[in-house]
């Protein structure tokens, strides 16, 4: 997933990558944080 390509790997993505764990886990744990941030700015 390009989401996660480069240096734009969130905390949750970092920590699953470290552990072994599907990155597919921090999607929607990566959406909701965006979401939330979203509606925090506005």
């Amino acid at each position: 997933m390009q989401i996660f390509d480069g240096g734009g790997l969130s905390p949750a993505a970092v920590l699953a990558r470290e552990l072994d764990i599907p990155t597919v886990i921090d999607v929607p744990g990566a959406l909701s944080i965006a979401d939330s941030s979203t509606v925090q700015l506005h």
